[in-house]
């Protein structure tokens, strides 16, 4: 590099990528430039070796943050790490003319600028981001990083760049509604991207492709969060991570043609889909952040589902039809079956159908009815009963939810746990032995390394209608779920029903 004259890009999180690359073109267009991803297999991809084969950085390089060090030591630390790392790859950190930085939860790396009183830029990742001073103890509280490094990373306020001087600018978002004095300057990141030279952007669709047999322009994509997170939200072991997905797929995506999977930038390792491959696995390079696609001809989306996904808002205007199920989802999941069985004999007996929760998330009932049952059964050749019904599906529900319940004649109850069951056979009259029906739901396993169990479920349904009972006696439910791995059947429960 020529001595003060290159530009350093340091990306913490590879979500902020297309922003880096923004930067790079409408501010240093002639400057040499060096990029620094903080991941550690980023610079063995195909991707990252074709940014720099196509000059879109003159040098791209990984960089990890400092581990493995306590207390007593941290700022000489941080030093002699990253005056390792600069000699290591014959670079100067004097030689640098200008430093942009973008980071999520934490980052040593503007601690060693500012221990080197060199000025730098920070980059919001999203509206708002500088606003959240909750972020400092984000990695005490979810990771459980030591409070010293809470406390290092506040003391250089090193993912905000407020309240020090050597701040020199901060890029944030349109939408934020912060301000820091001068400093601050509001791009649009993302019409800035689509809108960048033709010639940049030819030579960034060089560097990405889909998988061979998928229609860019015909697309079903699901997003996936990363590993950590939802380790987090929802308490999952990693051998379970995939389940919530696989059966979003198979719930939602049922009978869609080149359904794409994305898996987040810091969960390169897709081994389970290519061990499946058969069931027929599409997966796009989860190191490429998703608005790259955006840059592909006739780039279109016909249904995109995350669980709660940055990505997802950066691709808005290509997607036809957007869901997000929300964190909700990873704590109800495994109430999907019985949900779905449930929302199934309610749509048979009356297609519009008011449909109420107790102790389950409504929102959760609603979204399955709205996208996944469709998928099961054609509503528009299912007649309606004359009086609109009424379905209440409840799970874990406290006496004092049961006890205010008012239940019409033709209201269906769908019990998907026994004590709430119990709860209402103590409490209210109409619970008679006669207007109960209990529904089984068995799942086979179709597939070795399934990560479903094939534990039985069951459903207790209470409905003082006679007919109503009746007509659901002789409703059998079977399907494949070739992406988790199983076959449900589902029906009233008696010795003769074969299942």
């Amino acid at each position: 590099m020529n001595k003060n004259n290159y530009v350093l890009f340091h990306c913490h999180h590879l979500s902020s990528l297309s922003q880096i690359i923004v930067l790079r073109y409408l501010r240093h267009p002639h400057d040499q430039s060096v990029l620094l991803v903080n991941h550690a297999r980023f610079g063995y991809t195909t991707f990252a070796q074709k940014i720099e084969e196509h000059k879109i950085f003159d040098r791209v390089l990984t960089i990890l943050e400092p581990k493995n060090f306590d207390e007593k030591q941290n700022e000489p630390f941080v030093c002699d790490y990253y005056d390792d790392y600069f000699r290591g790859n014959a670079l100067s950190f004097d030689d640098i003319k200008e430093i942009y930085t973008a980071c999520d939860l934490n980052n040593f790396f503007t601690i060693y600028c500012r221990i080197n009183k060199k000025p730098l830029s920070f980059i919001e990742m999203y509206a708002g981001q500088f606003k959240e001073d909750s972020r400092y103890d984000a990695c005490t509280e979810i990771f459980h990083y030591p409070s010293w490094l809470e406390e290092l990373s506040r003391k250089y306020r090193a993912l905000t760049g407020d309240d020090t001087k050597y701040t020199k600018n901060r890029f944030i978002w349109p939408a934020s509604d912060i301000q820091y004095e001068e400093k601050d300057r509001k791009v649009d990141f993302l019409n800035a991207f689509y809108a960048l030279e033709e010639s940049v952007r030819e030579r960034l669709v060089s560097c990405i492709k889909m998988p061979e047999g998928v229609d860019a322009g015909s697309i079903n994509l699901l997003l996936l969060n990363s590993l950590k997170w939802i380790q987090h939200m929802a308490g999952l072991r990693s051998s379970q991570y995939y389940l919530p997905y696989c059966l979003i797929l198979d719930y939602f995506y049922r009978g869609m043609e080149s359904v794409v999977i994305k898996v987040h930038p810091s969960d390169t390792d897709t081994a389970f889909f290519e061990e499946n491959q058969e069931v027929g696995f599409n997966c796009i390079p989860a190191i490429i952040p998703i608005e790259f696609y955006g840059l592909l001809n006739h780039f279109h989306i016909k249904r995109v589902i995350s669980v709660s996904s940055s990505g997802a808002a950066k691709i808005t205007r290509f997607v036809e039809q957007e869901i997000r199920l929300g964190v909700e989802f990873l704590h109800r999941y495994s109430e999907i079956h019985k949900t779905i069985v449930s929302l199934l004999i309610g749509t048979h007996i009356d297609p519009e159908a008011e449909y109420r929760t107790t102790g389950l998330e409504l929102l959760f009932a609603q979204q399955l009815r709205t996208y996944a049952v469709p998928l099961f059964c054609d509503i528009n050749n299912i007649s309606s009963v004359s009086s609109r019904l009424t379905c209440l599906i409840i799970k874990n529900a406290e006496k004092s939810d049961l006890s205010e319940l008012i239940i019409s004649r033709k209201a269906i109850l769908f019990f998907l746990d026994e004590g709430s069951l119990q709860y209402i056979s103590e409490i209210h009259p109409f619970f008679r032995k006669e207007n109960m029906i209990t529904f089984t739901i068995k799942k086979v396993k179709r597939r070795e390394n399934t990560l479903s169990d094939q534990e039985d479920e069951k459903i207790w349904i209470i409905c003082c209608d006679a007919e109503i009972r009746k007509k659901m006696q002789n409703f059998i439910f079977e399907y494949e779920l070739p992406y988790t791995g199983i076959r449900i059947a589902a029906g009233m429960e008696r010795e003769e029903l074969n299942l």
